[in-house]
Order: structure tokens, then C-alpha cells, then sequence
């Protein structure tokens, strides 16, 4: 399961239904309550990924694009992987900020190099002694996605931070 990858790079998964919590199927009552807290998850997390399915999926499932739409707007780091050729599965992947990968190794290998620098940086900022006195050091820019695609704008990477919205619904 690709949360728990990310849980041993470091990163804190925000999203309760990725691991099994939520059954809108076997609890139709509770569908409401299931939304406030996915919405909530969605909010509090710094970087979304989202999953493409591939056309042939006989039950598309529709959550994982209105979680897209909600960090997008949120001005989250909005993460997509996979794609059916040279198309994406939705248009609004195409907008500017929106980094595209082509698979999980890529993005995994991406998350990787981004928790190495994080690690670093904060290290030298507390050699450099310039860590302030409430321990926030700020922003530390935009790595290389090694092969990504990165439509730069308002949504660029601006500190990937420890928790993030895993969108495969």
C-alpha cells in the first residue's frame, strides 16, 4: 500500500478512509459524516495525491476529483499520477501548478529526494542558527521531479511539509 511507503519516508497520512475506515456502501446512513471528515482530512494536509484510473475501470469512482478540486483551490500541492497516454484523465489536471508522474516509482522517488533536502535544510538551518525561536524555518523551494511534469504557478512547491491527502477514490 503506497501510504505506507510514504508513512516510513516520514510523512504523516491525513486521510482516514486510505485505511479502510470508511464503507459508504456498507453504511449509507453515515455518508454525510464520512465527507465532513474527508473534507476536513483534505484541508489540513499540504500536498494531495491523486491516483488516475485507466478507462477501462468498470466502476469509476468520482471522490478522489472533488478532493483534487477542494486542495486545488485551497492552493495545495496537487499531485497526479498516471495517465492514458499522452492524455490525463480529467481536464482539470491541466492547470497551472499541477505536477504530473507517470507512475508510482517516479513519485515515490520524488517524495524521497523531497524528505532528503527537508532533512538537510533543516539541519543547516540550525548550524546556521537560523531556526527561529518557535522552530519554523520557513519555505525551502522547488526540487527537479526527475522526469515529471511541473506546470509552475501559484501552486509550486513551497514546503512539502508531513501530511498529505492520498486521493485514489
Amino acid at each position: 500500500m503506497h501510504a505506507r511507503d510514504l508513512q516510513d519516508l516520514g510523512f504523516e497520512i491525513a486521510s482516514k478512509w486510505v485505511w479502510g475506515a470508511q464503507d459508504i456502501l456498507a453504511n449509507p446512513q453515515e455518508a454525510k459524516q464520512m465527507a465532513t471528515q474527508d473534507r476536513a482530512d483534505v484541508l489540513r494536509s499540504d500536498l494531495v495525491i491523486n491516483f488516475a484510473e485507466a478507462k477501462e475501470v468498470d466502476y469509476p469512482r468520482g471522490s478522489r476529483h472533488t478532493e483534487f478540486g477542494m486542495a486545488y483551490q485551497a492552493g495545495k500541492v496537487c499531485y497526479v499520477v498516471g495517465r492514458w497516454g499522452t492524455e490525463l484523465e480529467n481536464i482539470f489536471h491541466n492547470l497551472e501548478g499541477v505536477v504530473i508522474f507517470e507512475n508510482w516509482e517516479t513519485i515515490y522517488a520524488h517524495l524521497t529526494q523531497l524528505i532528503v533536502f527537508e532533512r538537510a535544510r533543516r539541519i543547516m538551518l540550525k548550524v546556521t542558527g537560523l531556526v527561529g525561536p518557535s522552530g519554523n524555518i520557513g519555505p525551502n523551494g522547488l526540487l527537479p521531479c526527475d522526469g515529471s511534469t511541473i506546470n509552475r504557478g501559484p501552486h509550486a512547491i513551497e514546503d512539502p511539509g508531513h501530511s498529505f491527502t492520498l486521493s485514489t477514490r
